[in-house]
């Protein structure tokens, strides 16, 4: 059973009361304490840019206590991981907007690393430098984008997830290159969460047929409440999702049929950081989904899965 995406809140003031699927996106207007956003607030800007030799990604993440951001850069044509580097640093030093509706979205500043991720109207702009990398990259919606309000273990969770972006620009630095008519996507969650966190996720952009479509799905977190596929201007909420690991493929499937695609892995980045009070240890593998969404075979589809865990 499918269900199409009513329209998002204009303001999110009370998530416990709103919570669902929405199309679209909403203002913040969530209070809260002191206490709570040192000890629950956790919030991040994720992107990624895939065009048939290079995918570029990376995210900016805050906290109540302390700040992170990543960046990673993989050459399809080598299958290989040529880039890939992580800073942990004071929350001082990192900025991200409760909502992606501000200019500003993101930002982190450093000595040696300085990137930020803004917004004018429907496009999205990634600059900066990271560890020595250069990029300058625009993605530009072709696809609404979707909101869940979402339930956490004694807090709240509120995402937006893109998909689609038709994606252009450069980096250069150690490695070089340029994208023309690439893929992006785009995840921006803030939320009340509970210490101990994990899931798979999933997310792709391309095409069905002559359509422009892509795919956000989770297992273990938010509810389920982000299984949303797109096709064409269609947005759908799908059933609960579950997901199959394995070193060459991945695969997830809806318990109602609507999902069913295999990742063919040309790649993986992972990470196991142990500092204390705060870990996180996670998989994300990268390459090419094929199947069927809603029935209907998918092609020259890209993007990424994740197996994740932390304690933050």
């Amino acid at each position: 059973m499918t269900n199409s995406l009513a329209s998002c809140p204009e303001v999110i003031n009370d998530p416990l009361n709103q919570l669902g699927t929405y199309s679209g996106e909403g203002r913040w207007g969530v209070e809260m304490g002191l206490l709570e956003r040192a000890k629950r607030e956790k919030k991040w800007q994720w992107f990624g840019v895939f065009d048939d030799h290079w995918a570029l990604a990376g995210a900016i993440v805050r906290t109540g206590y302390a700040g992170k951001s990543f960046v990673w850069l993989f050459d399809r044509k080598k299958g290989e991981l040529v880039f890939d580097e992580t800073l942990t640093t004071a929350r001082t030093l990192v900025s991200v907007a409760d909502a992606p509706l501000q200019t500003d979205i993101a930002s982190l500043t450093g000595l040696k690393s300085s990137w930020s991720i803004t917004r004018s109207d429907n496009r999205f702009g990634v600059s900066g430098s990271f560890s020595g990398l250069n990029f300058d990259v625009v993605l530009s919606e072709t696809l609404a984008p979707f909101t869940a309000i979402c339930p956490n273990k004694g807090g709240f969770n509120i995402t937006r997830k893109n998909v689609a972006l038709a994606a252009q620009g450069r980096f250069w630095g150690e490695f070089e290159g340029s994208f023309q008519d690439a893929q992006g996507m785009m995840d921006h969650s803030h939320g009340s969460m509970d210490r101990k966190t994990s899931w798979k996720w999933a997310i792709g952009s391309g095409a069905v047929g002559d359509t422009t479509a892509g795919f956000n799905l989770i297992e273990g977190f938010n509810d389920d409440l982000e299984n949303v596929v797109w096709i064409g201007d269609k947005q759908v909420f799908v059933s609960p999702c579950h997901f199959e690991q394995g070193e060459k493929q991945w695969s997830v499937r809806s318990e109602d049929g609507e999902v069913d695609l295999t990742l063919d892995i040309e790649g993986v980045r992972a990470e196991d950081l142990n500092l204390g009070l705060v870990s996180s240890r996670y998989s994300q593998p990268l390459g090419t989904w094929r199947g069927q969404l809603l029935g209907e075979e998918i092609s020259t589809m890209v993007g990424v899965a994740e197996d994740h865990h932390a304690v933050w």
